[in-house]
């Protein structure tokens, strides 16, 4: 029995649905949309690039705020309001799970 036929989403061309990747482009597709991130990465420029920034920002912003709040533990400060119920949720997440 034949494999069935679909199209790419992004140049229409038919080719057998075993090759479409899980976003619907066909091999060449995927290898212009990967060729192309790869130039808006390298050049710091470009919705890839844009999007990869923010969620690099957002991340190193929580490790940041994690250390500090960490430092401050330590001192004998009282933590981020926001921050020390998150962990306290998570504590009695982990123990509900151990009983």
């Amino acid at each position: 029995m034949a494999e069935p036929v679909r199209k790419c989403r992004r140049c229409g061309r038919e080719v057998p649905a075993g090759e479409l990747s899980k976003r619907g482009l066909c091999p060449s597709c995927v290898l212009e949309s990967v060729q192309e991130a790869v130039r808006q990465l390298r050049e710091h420029r470009g919705p890839v690039y844009e999007k990869w920034r923010k969620a690099w920002e957002a991340a190193n912003e929580r490790r940041i705020t994690s250390i500090i709040e960490y430092k401050k533990l330590h001192r004998g400060e009282k933590p981020l309001p926001e921050l020390w119920e998150v962990r306290r949720e998570r504590e009695e997440r982990h123990a509900a799970q151990a009983e």
